[in-house]
């Protein structure tokens, strides 16, 4: 789908016509048609049979019911009205066929149009969609569209400052919060009968809010006002405003987290291949997007549209387990910015056979691209048609969400995390899940797929029930216990207790796992205690050891390696024993020491 910040059709007037200047009918169609034989050359290529003699047919077709249109025109010029109107003829002379069928002639008239010369054309002919969303700020004030053509492109991100004033972030807002916020905001002047964004009021709005009040979408307008929300912010941080027209309504949807996953007996049927079609492509082409790409490696639904075929590597795994799928995901293609590409591999053995099979079949489409996921048409799948692959291939298994919802893509990404986080399914843990979803928070991984897993509440409510039901002596298995004072420091308390040294609790989980110091449970995990203790007893952090020594950086990393020793390191945090800092300020004192450096 083109968007708002395609800069291609930033300028485009669709009022103005396509050609430079009126040319008669015959001399159009004429030139269409040599447009087609050259996209189409006669000679080998065009056998008969051939899928590009069908395409040649087809233009040469769609030619000749554009002459029987244009009739006794003596001139024309082209643009999308008149593509329209084109549709509606053929529709009105053959009632039988539906819209959808003689729209493929429309393309073959817009892709042989834009093939003209280019000194022949003012804009390209676009496509219907791609004229609505060029048109989509038409009729606003022309400050309006400079404003919201400016928010698409470089939207930043804003915080309140002490003083109250609202300041701007170093990093961009999303391009999915851009697009909604000038929608919703769109939507909101439509119905207020305004052109200028500037002159929306604290009182328009409440007129806004008033009016879908009184036909029962009170939340619908709620939606387009929060979502609306950050642009005046923006605008506040940038001056162009003087006040938010937003900031007298008190009542705004709160964030809800989607929780909702596939069960297992769903995922099951889902890599059950026994009545798989291993003949048919697209059945195997929707099965691997399902399972394959969705559920085992936990990709987004934008993500697997954009894999390309260079993406997926089938490697031999050691061991004699077999084969294994070595998918690397680009970080131009991941969600969020400054991600980094990572190498993922798959778990589950129909996997392999999925990706493997479709391989072998992907030919039979006739690919037009290098793109993974290819359409029935050769061209690359896009998000639309991911969708309708998870649609298709769980409406036929009849398979439903644990709320017994529809299955979307999303929801099995979350169904990865959610059946396979220790100790449920494949027992990753919780960094595992972490790195396999590619989250940027450990904290919000955490929260969703270990302490809000309904899965996992229920397991600790099976194990309470038996330790009810055979008395009060008997203590859940080990792999379910809580973490207690005997098993070690609690993650959270281990956290608060190490905050001083600057350690993310991503960082303090691979630490203490190398160095055999976690305890994990299905509540969570624990440290030993004598590891925390190491930690906060004998170490400081880096700058707080360069406040002391008055070194700098550079000094630090000289002073450290002069003693034969180095800082340790865990994750991020430089970490310098005290020992060594309380021997450097002896040896000083004794004056046998490094001089102090008086400026850094």
């Amino acid at each position: 789908m083109e968007s708002l910040r395609d800069k291609r059709f930033d300028d485009i007037d669709l009022a103005v016509p396509v050609l430079l200047e009126d040319i008669a009918p015959d001399r159009l169609l004429d030139l269409l048609l040599d447009v087609a034989e050259a996209k189409f050359p006669l000679g080998d290529a065009l056998t008969r049979g051939s899928a590009r003699q069908a395409q040649y047919r087809q233009h040469v077709r769609a030619i000749g019911l554009f002459r029987e249109f244009l009739g006794e025109r003596l001139s024309t010029n082209i643009d999308e009205r008149v593509l329209d109107e084109f549709v509606g003829h053929l529709v009105s002379a053959d009632g039988d066929k539906r819209p959808s069928y003689w729209r493929e002639f429309q393309s073959c008239v817009r892709c042989l149009v834009n093939g003209l010369p280019d000194d022949m054309r003012r804009r390209p002919l676009l496509a219907p969609l791609q004229a609505r969303w060029a048109s989509k700020l038409s009729g606003l004030h022309e400050e309006t569209r400079l404003i919201l053509r400016g928010f698409l492109q470089r939207g930043m991100m804003t915080r309140t400052g002490p003083d109250g004033t609202v300041v701007l972030r170093p990093h961009a807002l999303s391009d999915s919060v851009r697009e909604n916020a000038s929608s919703s905001l769109r939507t909101i002047l439509k119905a207020l009968g305004l052109r200028d964004l500037r002159l929306l009021t604290c009182d328009k709005a409440k007129e806004f809010l008033d009016a879908y009040t009184a036909d029962g979408r009170r939340n619908h307008a709620l939606n387009h006002i929060h979502k609306a929300w950050p642009i005046f912010r923006y605008l506040r941080a940038k001056q162009v405003v003087a006040e938010d027209p937003f900031m007298g309504i008190a009542e705004m949807p709160t964030k809800r987290k989607n929780k909702d996953y596939v069960p297992q007996d769903g995922i099951d049927r889902l890599g059950d291949l026994t009545r798989l079609d291993m003949e048919s492509v697209r059945e195997v082409r929707d099965r691997s997007i399902a399972f394959a790409l969705l559920y085992d490696f936990a990709l987004r639904r934008g993500e697997c549209a954009r894999l390309d075929l260079g993406d997926l590597h089938v490697e031999r795994a050691d061991q004699g387990l077999g084969n294994v799928i070595r998918l690397h995901v680009r970080r131009e293609i991941q969600k969020g910015q400054n991600k980094e590409a990572v190498d993922l591999y798959s778990y589950f053995p129909q996997t392999v056979r999925l990706l493997t099979r479709y391989l072998e079949l992907r030919p039979r489409l006739e690919p037009k691209t290098d793109a993974l996921i290819v359409a029935d048409d050769g061209d690359r799948l896009g998000d639309a048609g991911i969708a309708d692959a998870v649609a298709r291939q769980c409406g036929m298994l009849k398979i439903r969400t644990a709320a017994g919802k529809a299955v979307t893509c999303h929801r099995l990404r979350h169904s990865a995390g959610s059946l396979n986080v220790e100790p449920l399914g494949l027992s990753l843990t919780i960094y595992e899940i972490m790195r396999r979803l590619r989250h940027e928070d450990y904290q919000v991984t955490k929260q969703v797929y270990l302490d809000e897993n309904p899965l996992i509440q229920r397991e600790r409510h099976m194990v309470t029930l038996r330790r009810i039901q055979n008395g009060r002596g008997v203590e859940p298995t080990v792999s379910m216990r809580h973490p207690t004072v005997d098993d070690g420091v609690p993650e959270p308390e281990a956290i608060r207790r190490l905050s001083a040294l600057g350690i993310t609790a991503a960082a303090l989980e691979r630490e203490g796992a190398k160095a055999g110091a976690l305890i994990k449970s299905g509540h969570g995990i624990a440290y030993a205690t004598a590891f925390v203790g190491d930690l906060e007893s004998n170490y400081v952090a880096k700058a707080e050891a360069m406040r002391v020594l008055n070194f700098t950086d550079h000094q630090l990393w000289h002073w450290l390696n002069l003693r034969g020793s180095k800082a340790r390191l865990v994750g991020k945090a430089s970490l310098v024993r005290k020992n060594d800092i309380w021997d450097e300020l002896r040896a000083r004192a004794e004056g046998r020491g490094r001089p102090e450096k008086s400026g850094r």
